[in-house]
């Protein structure tokens, strides 16, 4: 390991709320660090049940009242690492304690090292007033001076962010939807995301590569490229791995396996050519094949 401090970045990933995808992200992050070759360590600043800490287990804790005093310390902890994620739990402030001094001295810590940080704010149409409280939390992150980015977390396909009031100075990422039974391989699986993708469970390959295109997506939105600097590379998915259209939803684990992603890929091919079939006889073969593959899928 280089003896030389190398830390570039300090993501904080902070909303009081609970349910809007911190977890996620910093899963995301740490996933694209991963395929991307960035060294990367997480720590859980959570009151509660240290959800990072359950999905990717080598997590780090840290206090969840920690103060200004303890930024150099944990710091200087992970010096040698490029790249640090630290996810926020859910309500960390009270009447007792207010995050915000901490973060600022992490934010102080690491600049006069030479790196910077970062803070991403997830909101999600799930969540009971998460927009506001998003809207809320970026804003008085700004005004302490840290980089601020809120992620729209599409857990389901809603859209619903029209009362998101995004400060100015505050840029907006998106994270896609994943269908429930994709979601599903990813909560059941202990480790990195990426590992779902570089290295497929058996039967799950397809869906491996799902989720390869959704990290992709994932590494072009702002927040992404201002974590990695606009060095996040390295993922590319093979033609035959490729997510396709579906014609029916993917709302089970059991829905996503290869034979069943491929019996899916084939029903929507027959429906398509049905749709396209220029003359009776075309109509006709379509409408039989397009029978079959029906018939077929379970």
């Amino acid at each position: 390991m280089n003896s030389s401090p190398i830390l570039k970045k300090v993501v904080w990933i902070i909303n009081p709320a609970g349910g809007v995808g911190k977890t996620l992200v910093t899963q995301v992050i740490e996933g694209l660090a991963q395929i991307n070759g960035t060294d990367v360590v997480l720590a859980s600043q959570d009151r509660g049940n240290q959800a990072i800490k359950h999905a990717l287990s080598d997590a780090n804790i840290i206090a969840a009242n920690s103060l200004p005093k303890d930024a150099v310390r944990i710091i200087s902890r992970v010096e040698n690492r490029e790249l640090f994620l630290i996810d926020v739990g859910a309500n960390p402030s009270s009447e007792e304690y207010d995050p915000l001094p901490f973060g600022a001295a992490l934010n102080a810590e690491i600049t006069a090292r030479g790196g910077n940080m970062v803070v991403v704010v997830p909101t999600t149409p799930l969540k009971i007033h998460g927009n506001k409280t998003a809207a809320r939390t970026a804003r008085d992150l700004l005004n302490e001076g840290f980089e601020v980015h809120v992620v729209k977390n599409h857990q389901n396909q809603s859209g619903g962010f029209d009362d998101l009031d995004v400060p100015i100075g505050v840029q907006v990422s998106e994270l896609d939807h994943l269908p429930s039974g994709i979601m599903a391989l990813v909560r059941e699986h202990s480790g990195s995301i990426a590992d779902l993708y570089l290295s497929p469970e058996p039967d799950y390959r397809l869906a491996g590569g799902h989720i390869g295109q959704w990290l992709l997506d994932a590494s072009q939105q702002p927040v992404m490229q201002s974590v990695f600097d606009g060095n996040v590379s390295g993922l590319s998915i093979p033609e035959d791995r490729r997510p396709r259209q579906t014609m029916t939803g993917l709302e089970k684990l059991s829905h996503v396996t290869d034979q069943a992603l491929t019996r899916n890929y084939g029903k929507y091919d027959a429906f398509h050519k049905l749709l396209n079939a220029g003359s009776d006889i075309e109509v006709l073969a379509a409408a039989r094949a397009f029978q079959r593959a029906m018939a077929g899928h379970k």
